[in-house]
């Protein structure tokens, strides 16, 4: 904004001239000779100065719209400037095609580069190449972490990051759900942790008339689940490709079938009462994921910081920064 442009903007803030004059550290008489050669050159009044305090004019409130813009993008500027001139010491590179990367990486990503600033970090979130193409990647250290599920532990160390419990979602309105009230959990008793040792599900066939939604078979909690999948007739809607859960999610609330989850999917979402919740009892119950890198890969320190904050941020604990 040029000189004038500025003034004027104070007078809007500060809703008087004197005040504005004050802030400026200019005379209230030279603040006001700006003003009026600046209305003189617009050709119509910013201010209605017959009211106290000083006021708009209806063209003097598209003005400072106007002007408001113009110092957001002021704003855009310096920082786009000072992104590309910013020294970068160092660059982080983690893969992962996981639905965490929409929940745990912008909290973490924002405490780490509040320490770092200097370090780049390089996300490759929600790949939909194979699980295994990452590990590739971490080979040839074009990735550094890949957060992940399993792994090989002759090669990779893997440091754990959050357990996940697995949760079958299901409308109440849904054909057949109203028999499993009794067994049912709500939205609260999920993202509290709650333990309900009598609610555990068993009993396979008390689902056998409930169409579940398949997301890609090849995936870990397909085959943890495929013991008690196996008994339960499958949604003919199903997914081709899709490595985030929450997708089945969705379309569980809009009433296509039932959808195996975890607690941390379901936090993620906003609170509904329209939704049973059920806890399972298989041999795998819960869900382990692991932040992994090369057994012969030596972690910087802003790194091993890195994994930290993520660490806390997944556990749902306070990141102090400073």
């Amino acid at each position: 904004m040029n000189l004038a442009e500025k003034y004027a903007y104070e007078i809007y803030k500060e809703h008087s001239f004197s005040n504005a004059a004050k802030k400026l550290y200019i005379t209230q008489s030279s603040l006001s000779l700006t003003i009026k050669n600046l209305e003189s050159k617009l050709g119509f009044s910013i201010f209605d100065r017959s009211k106290s305090p000083v006021s708009l004019t209806r063209e003097g409130k598209i003005y400072v719209e106007y002007l408001e813009e113009i110092i957001e993008n002021e704003k855009n500027m310096y920082s786009r400037i000072n992104s590309v001139s910013r020294p970068i010491s160092e660059q982080i590179s983690i893969g992962n095609p996981f639905f965490i990367s929409r929940t745990l990486l912008p909290k973490a990503c924002k405490h780490f580069q509040e320490k770092y600033p200097n370090v780049e970090l390089k996300l490759s979130m929600g790949e939909t190449a194979t699980y295994l193409s990452l590990f590739e990647k971490l080979d040839s250290e074009t990735l550094h972490f890949v957060i992940g599920f399993t792994f090989d532990e002759k090669r990779y160390t893997g440091i754990p990051l959050m357990k996940e419990r697995y949760v079958i979602c299901l409308r109440k309105d849904y054909p057949g759900a109203e028999s499993l009230k009794n067994y049912a959990l709500s939205y609260t008793d999920i993202v509290t942790g709650k333990s309900f040792s009598k609610k555990l599900i068993s009993d396979y066939s008390l689902f056998k008339n409930i169409e579940f939604l398949k997301i890609n078979s090849q995936g870990i909690l397909w085959r943890d689940m495929e013991n008690f999948l196996m008994h339960c007739p499958v949604s003919p809607c199903m997914f081709d490709n899709c490595r985030n859960i929450d997708v089945s999610y969705d379309m569980m609330l809009h009433g296509l079938g039932a959808c195996i989850v975890t607690d941390s999917v379901v936090s993620y979402h906003p609170p509904t009462e329209d939704v049973y919740y059920f806890y399972i009892n298989t041999p795998k119950t819960f869900r382990q994921s692991y932040i992994i890198h090369k057994k012969d890969f030596i972690l910087s320190d802003s790194m091993n910081e890195f994994i930290n904050i993520l660490y806390n941020t997944a556990n749902k604990k306070v990141v102090n920064t400073m």
